[in-house]
């Protein structure tokens, strides 16, 4: 976290398709994740995992969302996690939010 914070410059969007990519708990529940690492260096969104993700599920996403416009990140993850959701409702499309300032 410390080098995404210390750039100059970050990204306005970024996606993050890892697992518990925006967990934040620490030590005593509370801390800094690679998501609101990126926000604090002056991400406008940031779309991350809360928990861990089944690749399958992560990768339908990620094709999902990457086919939205990018302008609109907070409507493209809804509109991927809905796709995805229609798809294959088993599939863990709620382990991805969007992380804004």
């Amino acid at each position: 976290m410390g080098d995404i914070l210390a750039l100059p410059r970050v990204p306005a969007r970024v996606v993050l398709s890892g697992c518990e990519t925006g967990a934040a708990a620490g030590e005593h529940g509370v801390g800094l994740g690679l998501a609101q690492a990126f926000i604090l260096a002056g991400a406008r969104g940031v779309v991350a995992a809360t928990r861990p993700v089944p690749d399958a599920a992560a990768r339908a996403l990620m094709e999902a969302l990457y086919t939205e416009d990018p302008s609109d990140l907070v409507g493209a993850l809804h509109r991927a996690q809905a796709r995805l959701r229609a798809h294959d409702p088993e599939a863990d499309w709620a382990a991805f939010r969007i992380f804004v300032p």
